[in-house]
């Protein structure tokens, strides 16, 4: 998982409640169906999406000032995780306690996140895929940028429980679908679609192999790109390479967080 300073962190209702006051709500909503080696994926409870659009050039005195990405550098994130949390809250002025149950709620729960990259062009009906064993070649069309980030969650060891006769591994075959059916780029309007996950054996595979499939649909809610950022990329805004600004507070770095 990639959550920059927070690495592995999310927000759960009880933390919201606690932090903010507010009451208790959903993010955006999604619905699966299938296993994977005999477990479901629990990815409905908070469900959003938000695009990497603004970038940071320099003039010749030093200065950084704000562009707009072109088409073929842009970025959609769409991101689902099995517990409630508000991802509009900026993180950092959780208490620690709610943080360490940030971290704790992140690894518990599963999650799904596609990143798509080139995303300037994408327009509804885009059909995109992924597969390990030929990964989309990055151009100025629309792609899956990496392996989609599937995490299953914990399953808890009882006081009785033995080591298992032999350790399963997913299978190697893996291959993935975003569909999306309606494209937004406003805050708080949703970007709905579906999606596939396909885990196979690969010939290479040995031992005990773990496979299956799951389909969803999804419901996910465009967050404002700077709290996006702010809470899951502190890359920030360039320029690239090297360096640019931290999404959090008006500041210039090079490469180290402040």
């Amino acid at each position: 998982m990639r959550f920059s300073w927070l690495a592995n962190i999310g927000i759960s209702a009880a933390a919201l409640l606690m932090a903010s006051g507010c009451m208790l709500f959903q993010t955006g909503s999604a619905s699966t169906d299938g296993e994977i080696g005999g477990r479901t994926v629990a990815i409905g409870a908070t469900v959003f999406a938000w695009w990497d659009t603004t970038v940071y050039d320099q003039d010749n005195d030093g200065n950084l000032f704000k562009q707009t990405r072109d088409g073929q550098n842009e970025r959609l994130h769409v991101e689902m995780y099995g517990f409630g949390f508000n991802p509009r809250e900026d993180f950092r002025f959780l208490s620690i306690d709610q943080q360490l149950e940030l971290a704790r709620n992140m690894n518990m729960y599963d999650s799904l996140i596609f990143v798509v990259g080139a995303s300037g062009g994408i327009a509804n009906g885009a059909r995109l895929t992924y597969s390990r064993a030929e990964p989309p070649t990055p151009g100025d069309q629309p792609y899956l940028a990496g392996e989609p980030e599937l995490s299953l969650g914990w399953i808890k060891v009882n006081e009785t429980n033995e080591y298992p006769s032999t350790v399963k591994e997913l299978g190697s075959a893996r291959n993935f679908t975003l569909e999306l059916k309606n494209v937004s780029r406003k805050a708080g309007e949703a970007i709905e679609g579906s999606f596939e996950i396909k885990i196979d054996k690969d010939s290479n595979d040995r031992g005990s192999i773990v496979t299956g499939s799951v389909k969803g649909d999804f419901s996910a809610p465009v967050l404002h790109e700077r709290i996006a950022e702010c809470n899951f990329d502190h890359s920030g805004a360039g320029p690239d390479p090297g360096g640019g600004v931290y999404p959090c507070d008006d500041l210039e770095y090079d490469g180290v967080n402040p």
